[in-house]
């Protein structure tokens, strides 16, 4: 952390760069947890599954519920000042009325920050998920039904709803700065500080710097090696051109706030839209018709609380 200290040049800015590590909280281990915290991180996330020992048996992540509420307990008690849960759902073979109790089990006790992820079905890269069959994975329908009821169930809990999937205790920073300014949104969720860097460190890793993503070998043996020999371990990269700006851009607003101005982002991006994005258009008239959106006053708006984003299995999970 000197080093990167010292490339960065961080200087007296320290206090405005934001240090979070993504660990599973098994086991817990006082000392590791410690120097975490020495070295300068204050925020700490994991992800977190259905306890239900059928889902959990079918995704290959089995834990009894007082092993995160321990690792919670701990990283707070040596330092760590807020915990980020992302909580997975619509597994396999979870259905509604099973899950109906699974949010209560899962949220106490209750993180800073909790992320809805829905769960992502890659059997291709993760052979684990090799062994689940389509006909186990929760229909549209019952995704719909248990995101609908975590949104509640958190909001219950005093969370707010920030943007798509994002859920955050008042006291918490993001909390605190939706409600004075809009907030953008990285591979890690939403965060309240504007065009910042996401910095990635790890294998598999993706990092935003300027106009690029890149991505870390996924291999340790591929990672650790390239690291050896003195390279930057960044298995593949992508630079963004104007379109992609734009429907970047375009993404993050309706992500971050619900809803998105047509005029002021043909202002912004320079483009027509009905034009540029003619095959949109039709699918986002079939969202209508659906009762997911409204197009009116030259705005387009989600009605349907409590959108996610897709997360592996093997995401710290």
């Amino acid at each position: 952390m000197a080093l990167f200290d010292k490339r960065l040049n961080m200087g007296a800015d320290k206090a405005d760069w934001e240090f979070l590590i993504n660990l599973d909280l098994r086991p817990v281990d006082t000392k590791k947890i410690e120097g975490h915290v020495w070295l300068g991180f204050k925020r700490r996330g994991t992800g977190v599954h259905d306890f239900d020992e059928v889902v959990q048996l079918a995704v290959n992540r089995t834990r009894s519920q007082s092993e995160p509420i321990a690792g919670i307990d701990t990283a707070l008690a040596n330092g760590f000042t807020s915990i980020d849960i992302d909580l997975i759902d619509a597994p396999p073979t979870q259905n509604f009325v099973d899950f109906s109790h699974a949010p209560d089990r899962m949220i106490v006790p209750l993180p800073d920050r909790t992320n809805l992820c829905g769960f992502a079905h890659s059997p291709a890269p993760f052979k684990p998920q090799q062994r689940i069959a389509d006909a186990d994975l929760p229909t549209v329908k019952v995704c719909l039904q248990i995101i609908a009821l975590t949104s509640q169930k958190l909001g219950d809990t005093g969370n707010i709803q920030i943007g798509m999937g994002d859920f955050s205790l008042p006291h918490d920073e993001l909390a605190m700065t939706a409600r004075q300014a809009p907030l953008q949104r990285n591979f890690q969720g939403h965060c309240a500080r504007l065009d910042c860097e996401l910095l990635a460190f790890g294998m598999s890793e993706i990092g935003v710097v300027c106009n690029t993503f890149s991505q870390n070998a996924k291999v340790p043996d591929q990672y650790y090696d390239w690291r050896e020999r003195g390279e930057l371990p960044i298995l593949c990269g992508f630079e963004f051109n104007d379109d992609d700006r734009s429907r970047r851009d375009l993404i993050l607003t309706l992500k971050c706030n619900w809803e998105v101005s047509v005029a002021s982002f043909e202002t912004s991006a320079t483009v027509n839209s009905c034009c540029y994005f003619a095959g949109e258009w039709t699918m986002l008239l079939q969202l209508k018709r659906q009762g997911l959106i409204e197009i009116d006053d030259g705005r387009i708006r989600f009605i349907l609380a409590g959108g996610v984003k897709n997360a592996s299995a093997d995401d710290g999970v």
